[in-house]
């Protein structure tokens, strides 16, 4: 990791606990650790329980297992997941609801109306996986977890702010590489006022402790270029590894990525809340002033 990398990732926070709201209308039951066992292990492989009662389900993933060292050897351990039980949606979840993003959200007209209750899940002690295998953890359970809850309206994800509904998740048609940067991944447009520059960003990689990307650009589709934020993500996500400082990536050429036209890389602040480390694309002759 160069210079610049480590001083930004030794100022910002990344990893942490990925938070899944499941949205309800109306209150529900902790399901029976039977139930649970069955339906995780269905999306999951093997779990084992460390607790179970009506407010939390606390077990492990046997098959996500993670590997570290420290001052007495190598270790190796399962990641854990949580269930708490059913709280109603406060005026702080409210708020955060009301500055989400629906993504195709059929059938909820206001969900800030309808949703009256949620049940947090979450990952724990799965930092240490490498980031394709975290997101296929996290995705195998948010899928187990809308089996689970049939009475759930929606799924709104803490990382990126994006709201989907039951349906949309448990239906989908993505593949299983895709699916973190769609659910779990948002990339963000701003017009500037008074400018013809555009910014586009994504947030959502940090919490598999990979960086997110930041445009800012001018004459340029920004259809275009949210199709290259979605490519190099992705090559990140499979590569389990972000790049260093003036890597080049291939540009844009009327809409598609272009090998004979290069943009690179350098890591930089966010320039939209909230801050994190990004990598700042520098597109050539489209890139506008900071």
């Amino acid at each position: 990791m160069n210079d610049k990398k480590e001083e930004l990732y030794s100022k910002y926070e990344v990893g942490g606990p990925f938070l899944i709201h499941l949205l309800f209308e109306e209150e529900c039951a902790m399901p029976n650790p039977e139930l649970i066992e069955e339906t995780m292990n269905q999306h999951l492989g093997q779990i084992a329980f460390f607790h179970h009662d009506k407010d939390m389900a606390h077990f492990e993933a046997n098959e996500y297992v993670a590997y570290y060292e420290n001052e007495n050897g190598p270790h190796e351990f399962a990641s854990q997941l949580m269930i708490n039980g059913v709280v109603p949606v406060d005026s702080d979840m409210k708020r955060r609801l009301e500055k989400t993003y629906m993504w195709n959200c059929s059938g909820i007209n206001d969900v800030t109306e309808v949703a009256k209750y949620q049940v947090i899940a979450n990952d724990f002690l799965a930092g240490e996986l490498d980031p394709m295998t975290r997101a296929n953890l996290d995705m195998d359970f948010v899928e187990a977890l809308v089996d689970l809850y049939p009475t759930c309206i929606g799924v709104w994800f803490a990382s990126c702010g994006k709201l989907f509904s039951r349906k949309q998740i448990a239906e989908h048609k993505l593949s299983q590489r895709d699916r973190f940067i769609y659910f779990a991944v948002n990339v963000r447009l701003f017009n500037l006022k008074d400018s013809s520059d555009v910014l586009i960003d994504t947030v959502g990689m940090s919490t598999l402790k990979l960086p997110d990307l930041q445009y800012y650009f001018k004459k340029m589709d920004p259809n275009w270029v949210s199709n290259h934020a979605h490519n190099i993500l992705l090559e990140m996500l499979e590569n389990n590894s972000a790049c260093d400082n003036n890597h080049e990536f291939g540009g844009m050429v009327n809409g598609k990525m272009n090998d004979n036209f290069k943009w690179t890389s350098e890591y930089a602040e966010a320039l939209a809340k909230p801050d994190r480390v990004v990598i700042n694309i520098n597109m050539g002759e489209y890139s506008a002033k900071k």
